[in-house]
């Protein structure tokens, strides 16, 4: 045997050991850090009150690790409002949150949180698992709010009996007079989950462009979903932006003619997170489980778990996403609209209010 053939022989070995040895060493420090979480024997989540979340994220890290999660499933106003109340009076009972981005500007703002990305082992960081080549925090500095999930969310739906897709090939083929009274949109004064699609457009598009849509062609403001699924099956109102997709998916395998549009040529469309990003509370209670928690959530293990309750796509490029729709999974290379993004968030308040102005206008009229 040469030389080279030896110095080769000898590098592979090293490379074997080198390899083993971190494998040893975090296979260790996941056991250390289990072990403090056991002696704790509890987590408090704070989450959305999505039934399956709610129960199938407790369930699968209790299995895997014999640790209780107690979930608090409540809407984000009033899960702030709840930690705001705690804090008054000098309690802190809960760990970990996963929040939107109106609740990450709350937390943030308040300073309740610590620094997630400390919490997380290198392991879980490492960019080659995750989609972009790095794990994304969404604040600032990049170091306490990780978004853990993202999905393409639909601009709007049609009823194809009465509306040809060639018929919308532009954003502004929304305020061509055709389609005057057939539109239906998701209320964005009554709620803010209303406000995601109009803020976008909004934002991208000015003013003017929301009073030709809504208040020249006299777009139909509902609070009811359900309904707004039902008017689009029945082509009542043939265009409908704000159906969820739960609903859409429903029309669909029951047969009926709709469509989902979430880009046009001269709009990519946007990305929401929902409650997707993870964030640690400070004064945790229990901070050992919540570093296990965390580290979990955010392993190829945890985010499956999410995708599969959620079906949803998250971040990481290792989870099998075979079961999510293909129109919610953001296309390589497609320069969407972030609504989740910081600079999103600090202007969401102020347009929220300027679309309600306008918008009551329209309202008034209906």
């Amino acid at each position: 045997m040469n030389a080279r053939n030896v110095c080769r022989k000898f590098l592979a070995l090293l490379f074997v050991a080198i390899l083993s040895g971190t494998a040893s060493a975090q296979e260790a420090a996941w056991k250390q850090l289990a072990s403090s979480a056991k002696q704790e024997g509890r987590i408090v989540l704070s989450g959305p009150a999505d039934p399956a979340l709610r129960k199938g994220l407790p369930e699968k890290f209790t299995e895997r690790f014999g640790i209780v999660v107690e979930y608090i499933g409540a809407p984000t106003n009033e899960a702030i409002a709840r930690l705001r109340k705690e804090r008054h009076a000098g309690l802190y009972t809960t760990d970990l949150m996963l929040v939107g981005p109106t609740a990450l500007l709350s937390v943030y703002s308040e300073k309740m949180l610590d620094p997630l990305r400390p919490l997380l082992f290198n392991e879980i960081l490492d960019g080659r698992n995750w989609k972009g080549g790095k794990a994304r925090f969404s604040d600032p500095e990049g170091q306490y709010s990780l978004r853990i999930a993202e999905r393409v969310t639909a601009l709007f739906m049609i009823n194809k009996n009465q509306v040809k897709r060639e018929e919308l090939r532009s954003i502004h083929d929304l305020t061509n007079p055709r389609w005057k009274g057939k539109i239906v949109a998701e209320d964005p004064t009554r709620s803010a989950a209303g406000t995601g699609l109009p803020m976008v457009l909004y934002t991208s598009l000015g003013e003017e462009f929301i009073k030709k849509l809504y208040l020249d062609n006299q777009v139909v403001l509902s609070g009811d979903r359900r309904q707004m699924a039902d008017w689009l099956a029945r082509g009542t109102y043939p265009i409908s932006m704000g159906v969820r997709e739960e609903d859409f998916q429903r029309l669909q395998s029951d047969g009926f003619p709709v469509e989902i549009v979430n880009s046009l040529p001269d709009f990519p469309g946007y990305v929401a997170v929902g409650a997707g990003h993870l964030v640690a509370l400070n004064r945790a209670p229990h901070p050992s489980a919540a570093r296990l928690f965390a580290n979990w959530l955010a392993s190829k293990e945890g985010l499956q778990t999410y995708c599969r309750l959620m079906g949803e796509p998250t971040m990481r490029i290792d989870v099998d996403e075979s079961q999510v729709p293909q129109y919610m999974i953001p296309k390589p290379g497609v320069a969407y609209i972030d609504s989740a993004s910081w600079e999103y968030g600090l202007k969401r308040q102020a347009v929220s209010q300027r679309l309600k102005e306008l918008l009551s206008a329209s309202k008034q009229a209906q």
